[in-house]
């Protein structure tokens, strides 16, 4: 099945998917029935190795809805992939 990720705002991006997001094409991947988030995440590797995911506090969003790693995806969904953003100033 195919997955479309529209977008992808996490740490570790390669120049490969940079250049093929900045083009306006959204990425799409195959994935197997009942591949779940975490898996599709380890192969896009984009993020950083799995066990940083639950400290770079990874938000997936399913067709505008926040997901868990254990989401089950199906065919047709479209993936939003972030990290919260966070600023502050310096006193």
């Amino acid at each position: 099945m195919k997955i479309r990720i529209k977008s992808i705002f996490a740490v570790g991006f390669t120049e490969k998917l940079r250049t093929l997001l900045a083009s306006g094409k959204d990425l799409i991947m195959e994935a197997e029935p009942g591949t779940k988030i975490l898996e599709l995440l380890e192969k896009i590797r984009s993020p950083g190795p799995t066990k940083s995911f639950d400290d770079l506090m990874i938000h997936v969003f399913v067709i505008g809805k926040q997901k868990g790693f254990d989401y089950e995806l199906r065919p047709r969904d479209v993936l939003d992939i972030h990290i919260p953003v966070s600023g502050g100033c310096l006193l």
